[in-house]
């Protein structure tokens, strides 16, 4: 199901400085995965494609020892590594660690909506409580946009500069969401199933097959789309619907002369930092255009359709300011009226 069709608006809650940032620069901040809230990003998924690994590799594993006329050898080593199950263990965990470790590139970047049950009309007009509480006495904001507006945002953003394939916009899967998790992931895990087969082979003739460089393209979206939009269940209230984008970054081969006459090579993505905390966050803006002219960006208006203004003891006065702030513009603006106070 297409996000919009689920989602007809969604939710961004930002801090004054975010918003004003936003409303200013004309753009959306992607953070890289790994300086999100979330301390198990991207390695939740870990767990559960090692459930699913070991016994395809115990299977390769036994149907290598019987056709192997060393199998007497290789078995007194295993037992001095601790035996079949352990041997079987450590394959399955260093293949996860080398399928993390190869991720090309400097990594993904995330940025994070929540979406509201178009039927619960309270919620969609008002924000949620848990958002809000999450800003405390600094209050916050919930920018509310057209899902389908920023879908089209999102396509001309892989027009525009380089990204590897699958940037995309989904909801993410909770790690109690069993029946989801098995109906969402089903082509990919199928992918990652016939790919970590294949490599435990190549593992024992010890050199990659043929059949295994194929996969390796279809292999990294599949991995890279579980990795991403699978959460903790911890996180369930916030309902996230997630932006996932991979910059790609240029080797010498990609930058030929020839591709660069052609018109083949879009621009790589600029890489910015930020403080946060004393951390120097890496980020990137999206839906910053080029222009026709290339020394300059166009920033075109996101698809806002209404920003709420949440609790907070000065929420009438932020309100007025905010207005002031967005005259002429088209967005509407809104107080929460959750009587909630810090």
């Amino acid at each position: 199901m297409n996000v919009s069709e689920e989602y007809e608006t969604l939710y961004h809650y930002t801090t004054l400085e975010g918003l004003t940032g936003i409303l200013e620069h004309r753009c959306l901040w992607a953070t890289h995965y790994r300086y999100l809230n979330d301390s198990s990003e991207a390695l939740l998924m870990k767990d559960k494609l090692i459930e699913r690994f070991t016994p395809i590799i115990d299977q390769e594993y036994r149907s290598f020892l019987a056709c192997t006329p060393h199998k007497e050898k290789i078995m007194l080593q295993i037992e001095v590594e601790g035996g079949f199950d352990k041997c079987v263990q450590l394959i399955t965990t260093d293949l996860l660690s080398i399928m993390y470790k190869n991720l090309p590139g400097h990594g993904f970047y995330i940025t994070s909506f929540c979406g509201v049950d178009k039927n619960d009309k309270y919620a969609s007009e008002n924000g949620v409580l848990s958002q809000w509480r999450g800003y405390g006495k600094d209050g916050g904001y919930a920018i509310v946009l057209d899902t389908e507006d920023l879908g089209a945002f999102l396509k001309k953003e892989g027009e525009c500069f380089s990204y590897l394939p699958g940037s995309d916009m989904h909801p993410v899967v909770y790690s109690h969401e069993d029946s989801k998790f098995k109906s969402l992931f089903a082509g990919e895990l199928l992918c990652l199933d016939k790919y970590a087969r294949e490599f435990v082979k190549s593992w024992f003739n010890k050199a990659l097959s043929s059949k295994v460089k194929e996969m390796q393209d279809e292999a990294f979206k599949s991995f890279v789309y579980c990795t991403i939009f699978y959460k903790d269940e911890g996180f369930k209230e916030e309902n996230e619907v997630r932006i996932h984008a991979y910059p790609n970054v240029h080797d010498e081969r990609y930058l030929s002369p020839e591709r660069d006459q052609l018109g083949l090579i879009k621009p790589e993505k600029e890489l910015k930092f930020r403080n946060k905390n004393g951390d120097c966050v890496p980020y990137i803006e999206l839906f910053a255009f080029p222009s026709d002219d290339s020394k300059k960006e166009l920033r075109e208006d996101l698809p806002i359709k209404r920003i709420i203004v949440g609790p907070h003891r000065n929420q009438e006065s932020r309100v007025s300011a905010l207005k002031l702030k967005l005259r002429g513009r088209g967005i509407d603006v809104t107080s929460s009226k959750i009587p909630y106070r810090e």
